[in-house]
């Protein structure tokens, strides 16, 4: 019997699948991705207790102790993408400029997000190590706009969130929802859910357009016809396409009659680079290019962009700020501006690393032997190749809310790249690649043993789940 044959048997006979039991590591794992991607601290801190809001620097303390007391065993079997070494390099130049940075504080907030995201993201890799298991993450990525759904309702954004309590971040986020609900709507088996996702879809749509924010809807535009070319049916999606069309229209009549959020939307056009805030951003780009060079390596510090621009411009350099006190915590509106200057060539570098490990991976698990090894794993729980397009999505939604919006700080980004890494992982073939300590059929036909010296031996396991194979 093959390894494959031996996987479709196991995930047919055995409830938990082919992937062993939950282990304490994994379900605490899980408490860590939903306080990361609801922000659950930030609706404790604001509505309920203010020290509360420290709960997400908390939460992470456990998990790097379990980190720490598997580390031996971690660096036996971990290969190198575990470690995501494009991140370390955004991690270097923020620690590096930390002690410089001309706003310490400033620093080492925007500091901690980077660690909070990088621990996430290296906890996930050694804990997951099978198709099941990363089941239910894969469904916190959908069930998170339903939530931001609830908070939101129709005032286009959440009014206890730091950063969406800002219309153009909540609506760079619901753009991101449209393509995440269409396709997790797809790959799901369930019909109500289904009904459920594209309903959702609509909302995030109309989320857009109640933010009012000309980034997000032009970002929308763009993210509709990445879902027509990606859709197996392209005829079916154009009809739907015009249904949402009509939507859009009809519901820009309703919230802002005469017009005004056609003029809103054309002023984007209009105003160019030379008026409004069009002029203001543009100038801000230049202000950071022209800090860039003045440190081009690792930058001024994470989230010290205003910090140092204040002091280092002199008054009427820049017309738009003729008085550069005025720039001390300004927002840059650009993600690429932002690390540019913040975090130099060593963050670009790491950052496009990262964008490009994204692509190669999510390209991997689009593939039908993909799809059937994780069929085979989780019992056909999800489409996997609508996932990929859901995470695809998702992150060119991130790409291009990031031309409008500094949004560098908030998980979006890398809790999209954790997760595509972790469906890379659990759909690797054993021995090549494989994920965590491979997807090592832990439920097979017959026992797997490993040979020693001595004889056989099974599998060695540790306090909080970690599996291996005995030196």
């Amino acid at each position: 019997m093959t390894q494959e044959e031996g996987y479709i048997r196991a995930a047919r006979t055995n409830p938990a699948g082919a992937g062993g039991e939950i282990s304490f590591a994994v379900m605490y794992l899980y408490v860590v991705w939903v306080v990361v991607l609801f922000d659950v601290h930030f609706f404790l801190g604001t509505v309920v207790f203010g020290p509360l809001g420290r709960l997400a620097s908390l939460v992470f303390v456990p998990l790097l102790v379990m980190i720490a007391v598997n580390a031996p065993g971690i660096l036996g079997w971990a290969k190198g993408w575990v470690w995501y070494p494009p991140f370390l390099l955004l991690l270097l130049s923020a620690f590096v400029t930390f002690p410089s940075a001309a706003n310490q504080l400033y620093a080492r907030a925007a500091t901690q997000f980077f660690v909070i995201y990088y621990v996430l993201g290296v906890a996930t890799a050694v804990f997951v190590r099978t198709a099941r298991q990363a089941v239910p993450i894969v469904a916190m990525l959908f069930v998170q706009f339903i939530w931001w759904a609830l908070h939101a309702r129709n005032m286009g954004l959440v009014p206890w969130h730091p950063g969406l309590r800002n219309y153009d971040g909540f609506g760079g986020l619901m753009v991101q929802g449209v393509a995440v609900s269409v396709w997790c709507g797809m790959a799901t088996r369930s019909p109500w859910l289904r009904r459920l996702l594209l309903g959702l879809a609509a909302y995030c749509v109309i989320g857009v357009m109640i933010s009012f924010a000309r980034g997000a809807f032009l970002s929308l535009v763009v993210v509709a016809g990445y879902l027509w070319y990606r859709s197996p049916r392209k005829v079916l999606t154009a009809m739907w396409g015009i249904v949402g069309v009509v939507l859009v229209i009809g519901a820009a009549g309703v919230l802002f009659p005469g017009g005004a959020f056609w003029s809103e939307m054309a002023s984007a056009f209009s105003e160019g680079t030379e008026e409004g805030t069009g002029g203001l951003r543009w100038a801000l780009w230049m202000a950071a290019i022209d800090v860039f060079k003045e440190h081009p390596i690792f930058g001024v510090g994470a989230g010290n962009f205003g910090a140092f621009a204040s002091t280092f411009f002199h008054v009427g350099q820049i017309e738009e700020y003729p008085f550069p006190g005025a720039l001390y915590g300004q927002n840059l509106h650009n993600s690429y501006f932002q690390i540019l200057s913040e975090l130099g060539a060593v963050g670009v570098i790491g950052f496009t690393l990262l964008m490009i490990d994204f692509v190669r991976r999510n390209k991997a698990i689009q593939t039908p032997e993909a799809a059937e090894r994780w069929k085979a794993r989780t019992g056909g729980a999800y489409n996997l190749r609508y996932l990929a397009y859901a995470l695809e999505g998702a992150n060119l939604a991130n790409v291009l809310s990031g031309i409008f919006y500094a949004s560098l700080l908030v998980p979006w980004f890398y809790t999209t790249w954790i997760m595509n890494t972790m469906l890379w992982a659990v759909t690797r073939p054993d021995g090549k690649d494989a994920s965590m300590v491979g997807t090592a059929p832990a439920v097979v036909p017959e026992p797997q043993r490993w040979p020693t010296r001595g004889g056989l031996r099974g599998p060695v396991a540790d306090p909080v789940g970690i599996t291996r194979p005995p030196p």
